[in-house]
């Protein structure tokens, strides 16, 4: 074989090799994100809860202070 014929077959094995391992990277990734989303969701739904906590805090603030004003002004 001469020299530009090696040349080719070490360029297209480089390109195989790339191809395959950037489609075993990213079913690895994707595989990964699948496993997260629990997690996420779990996240969001805890996030969700503690916004709702803190408007109901904000009004029996509101509550709290309205009464207090009440109280003063008697």
């Amino acid at each position: 074989m001469s020299g530009s014929h090696i040349m080719i077959m070490v360029s297209v094995l480089t390109i195989c090799a790339t191809i395959v391992s950037l489609r075993f990277l990213g079913s690895k990734y994707k595989h990964r994100d699948r496993e997260e989303s629990p997690d996420i969701e779990t996240m969001q739904e805890m996030n969700r809860g503690l916004q709702r906590m803190d408007e109901r805090i904000e009004a029996l603030e509101t509550l709290l202070m309205d009464s207090q004003k009440r109280k003063q002004a008697k």
